[in-house]
């Protein structure tokens, strides 16, 4: 036999083994506790947790079965790190152009005195640099986000969703104009972007209620499913042979 991979209908699979495969993430990624469930509370309840990316983590093991530490380890590198240093430069500056000055000027009220003209000029200039300051804060913040969503989040995302066979629908789109050009996979980035938590609650709730109901696929060897051209969901088979052989049961007749 030869050791290719083959292309089968989602549609085609999801009718012939029942829910083995889920078709929809479980609720819309605006809802907070999908469908009330106790796995959707649980979900979100790590989702929205400060910081989500343990729940992140813990979806990409459980889905892709990548190391849950390595992916923890990039999360708090890249948005942690970046979140830190921005909220650090930001009580710089509210210490430097609101506490102090604040302060300086009840220390002289309650001498009698005016403030020396040189004290003002220097906290004038520690103000201004602590604004500058948080601004570079805030871009880093910024490009941090982006490489985020369009290389980590959005793009692992996609990965699982293409590892359950769920496709583009309304529970997860976020950007309409992102399917003007055929390209679904930017929703996913688009999600991550401009709402982490969210998408990370929507997916810990659909992973949490499809191993509720025993339906979470087996991690098969070069297996999955992958968008197609037109934005279909098709099956690949394993590219090993005696991978095929175990999971010959779950390939369509």
């Amino acid at each position: 036999m030869a050791k290719q991979a083959m292309g089968y209908d989602a549609a085609k699979m999801a009718s012939s083994n029942g829910a083995w495969k889920p078709r929809r993430w479980r609720g819309h990624w605006l809802h907070c506790c999908g469908e009330c469930s106790p796995e959707d509370a649980v979900g979100c309840f790590f989702g929205y947790s400060n910081p989500c990316g343990a729940a992140y983590s813990w979806n990409v093991s459980k889905v892709l079965h990548l190391s849950f530490w390595r992916e923890l380890l990039k999360f708090f590198a890249i948005i942690m790190l970046s979140a830190w240093i921005f909220d650090a430069l930001q009580w710089a500056k509210l210490y430097q152009c609101l506490i102090k000055p604040f302060f300086m000027g009840l220390d002289a009220g309650s001498q009698g005195t005016e403030l020396d003209p040189e004290a003002l000029q220097q906290m004038t200039a520690a103000c201004t640099t602590a604004s500058i300051l948080e601004n570079v804060g805030a871009l880093m913040f910024l490009v941090c986000l982006i490489c985020w969503a369009l290389f980590v989040g959005g793009k692992r995302r996609r990965q699982m969703r293409e590892e359950l066979g769920i496709p583009v629908s309304a529970e997860g789109r976020c950007c309409s104009c992102c399917h003007n050009s055929g390209d679904h996979c930017n929703d996913d980035c688009c999600l991550h972007f401009w709402c982490m938590p969210c998408a990370v609650a929507q997916e810990t709730r659909t992973i949490l209620h499809e191993e509720a109901l025993g339906s979470m696929p087996p991690r098969l060897v070069g297996s999955g499913y992958k968008s197609g051209l037109a934005g279909e969901m098709l099956l690949v088979a394993p590219h090993d042979f005696d991978d095929m052989q175990r999971s010959a049961a779950l390939l369509p007749v």
